[in-house]
């Protein structure tokens, strides 16, 4: 609208306006045109310009990378896109090899015949065709031999003191009208892809050396398979890529084994380091067996104290600001740890010791008193901790949590919960609920449900919060069976708990983080992806998030599904006012010859009969991608 208008109105704007429109802009051709205006709109594009850097595999890429690198304009670089291409064979650079080889002119006139080399009405000559691979086929040749793609990105990558991100993009690298023919000019070398990929993990590692720190790795079309074992390369890799938060794997199917290949090399690291450091304690400063069962006893006494330092997993997550299925892992390890210790104590002690009954000690003494103590005082402590945070929830100033039911469906209901304190919650937290109108019994027995929606005073703090249940057996089964639509009454809640910003091992990044966002749901499957779609439009208002899209594509698996959600998902629409929200539903009891329908505000719920097709979907939304992709689920199996 600015670049339409007279440039003159730019000149006028204050500085701090004109940033934020430069911010804003979404398209980096806009971007450009808005520099060309004046020589302060320049230097004001400038960040913005070269934030994303695009290094094609050529001298002329690799020399704009060593420039850029050397001048002011390195230190606006957060992102680096590296093309490697396919190589081409070098002989096609010899013209008797090309003409008795590769494509011979009888091929040629019979190609020209069928209007193969016919480019917007312009014939291609024979002559163009070979100068055209030759030349590639050269400069290609010339990087190699003398290692220039390596050397530049390891002299260069460490001075981009801002780069945050790396996107490997394999590409053919052949241009129209060629790209037809390049099959027959590629060189089989299965060391190609993987010899490029190799290059930019030994700059990442001097990069990081030098103190940049690269959060996002993404690589798309690799298709060369990589070798695990007898090779340098995963541990090349996890060195490089050990700072990585995102990583991102598009199109790249071989590359998705390697990378689990890693993970899982990454994860029994912790293990190996934590067996590895208990047979250090059970050897060093012991000189003799009698020795060895008596630190075996103390480590077996010492390692309980990870497994019963806390009456409830939830807690120790939540105390220790991990994930729960990190806290189970951990305690499955110190488990092990502790079995095993005890049994070698018991083994030594056996041989050792002639059981007595007269003997006191040989009952009492089992324990350590010590130990005992500590574990009962740790147990204790962590107890009083919860206790006191489910009292202060529940019960501050004579008031407690009240409930109000709404049925939705035969086997479902929404249990709207009022808080008498307001609560920091984020999408994707739980809570455990109790309700003694149930029965006396499940007041001791509390429940997780996932928060599907809250109400906040407008300054961030929630009031009440809402969960779907839908019933199964036990607990949900009883509520549906003994509590009406529009019951109220007291109920018992512990939390809320969940998520964590640390994954199981290493930093998550938060949703917000990814430009563009799909969501598949089935079924229930929508109690979870609603919060995050809520937080995200909260995020959006505020700027505090990146999100530009968010697609929804929810499945209906039967009758009374779509009550479940339909109130909360027009109330999402209605907050959308950048309209980044695009909400489809299918519903799998309908005939696909249904005619569609529109609901919710402005129409912007879509419904459809039938089965989803989930290509198509996911087609429709990569054509339409904006920035980073992430891919969501919560599904029935197979999906």
């Amino acid at each position: 609208m600015i670049l339409s208008q007279d440039p003159s109105c730019i000149h006028r704007l204050p500085t701090e306006i004109l940033i934020i429109i430069v911010r804003e802009l979404s398209l980096l051709d806009s971007v450009e045109s808005l520099s060309l205006v004046n020589q302060r709109l320049r230097m004001i594009c400038s960040p913005y310009l070269f934030q994303k850097l695009k290094i094609p595999f050529s001298l002329a890429g690799l020399e704009r990378l060593r420039h850029i690198s050397s001048s002011h304009l390195a230190a606006h670089v957060r992102t680096l896109r590296y093309e490697p291409t396919e190589l081409i064979e070098p002989l096609v650079q010899h013209h008797d090899y090309f003409r008795n080889c590769v494509y011979t002119p009888s091929e040629y006139a019979r190609d020209r015949r069928d209007a193969y080399w016919n480019s917007y009405g312009t014939r291609i000559s024979y002559t163009t065709i070979q100068n055209y691979f030759s030349r590639l086929a050269d400069e290609q040749q010339r990087i190699l031999e003398r290692g220039r793609d390596l050397v530049t990105f390891q002299t260069c990558l460490p001075r981009l003191v801002n780069l945050k991100s790396i996107q490997l993009h394999f590409v053919e690298g052949i241009k129209e009208p060629f790209r037809w023919f390049a099959g027959r000019v590629f060189v089989d070398w299965k060391d190609s892809f993987p010899d490029r990929f190799k290059s930019i993990l030994h700059a990442m590692i001097r990069a990081k050396d030098n103190g940049v720190a690269i959060r996002t790795f993404q690589i798309s079309g690799f298709y060369s398979r990589l070798l695990v074992s007898n090779s340098e390369l995963p541990s090349l890799a996890s060195d490089a890529l050990s700072s990585v938060e995102d990583l991102q794997l598009i199109d790249s199917p071989s590359m998705l084994e390697f990378m689990s290949y890693l993970v899982l090399r990454y994860q029994l690291v912790f293990p190996f380091a934590y067996f590895a450091g208990t047979a250090v304690c059970n050897t060093v400063g012991v000189h003799s067996i009698s020795e060895a069962g008596v630190r075996a006893a103390q480590i077996s006494m010492i390692t309980l104290l990870l497994l019963c330092w806390t009456g409830d997993h939830e807690i120790g997550a939540f105390i220790l600001g991990i994930e729960l299925a990190t806290y189970h892992f951990i305690h499955r390890i110190a488990a092990f740890v502790a079995v095993i210790e005890a049994a070698i104590h018991v083994v030594i002690a056996a041989q050792q010791t002639h059981f007595s009954a007269s003997d006191s000690s040989q009952f009492y003494g089992l324990l350590s008193k010590r130990w005992v103590l500590l574990l009962a005082i740790l147990s204790a402590v962590t107890g009083a901790l919860q206790f006191i945070r489910i009292m202060y929830r529940n019960i501050p100033h004579r008031r407690s949590v009240k409930f109000l039911t709404e049925n939705c469906g035969a086997d479902a209901l929404r249990l709207n919960l009022s808080l008498p304190r307001p609560w920091r919650i984020r999408a994707g937290q739980r809570v455990y609920v109790s309700i003694p109108r149930v029965g006396l019994l499940y007041m001791f027995q509390p429940h997780p449900f996932t928060i599907a929606w809250w109400e906040d005073d407008g300054n961030g703090s929630m009031f009440s919060i809402t969960l779907i249940v839908r019933a199964r057996s036990g607990f949900t089964k009883k509520l549906l069976d003994h509590i009406e639509s529009g019951c109220e009454g007291w109920a018992w809640i512990d939390g809320p708990y969940g998520p964590s910003s640390a994954s199981t091992f290493g930093y998550s990044p938060e949703v917000g983080d990814y430009g563009h966002i799909i969501m598949v749901a089935t079924g229930m499957g929508i109690v979870a992806q609603l919060p995050y779609i809520k937080e995200l439009l909260d995020g959006q208002r505020q700027g505090q998030v990146r999100t530009r899209r968010i697609s929804l594509v929810w499945r209906l698996e039967q009758e009374g599904d779509y009550e479940l959600a339909r109130d909360l998902l027009q109330a999402l629409v209605k907050h959308d006012d950048s309209y980044m929200l695009k909400v489809t539903v299918y519903n799998k009891m309908g005939s696909p010859s249904e005619a569609p329908g529109a609901v919710g505000h402005h129409d912007l719920i879509a419904v459809y009969g039938g089965d989803v097709n989930w290509e198509d979907e996911l087609s429709v939304e990569l054509e339409k991608q904006i920035g980073t992709l992430l891919v969501t689920g919560i599904a029935a199996h197979g999906i």
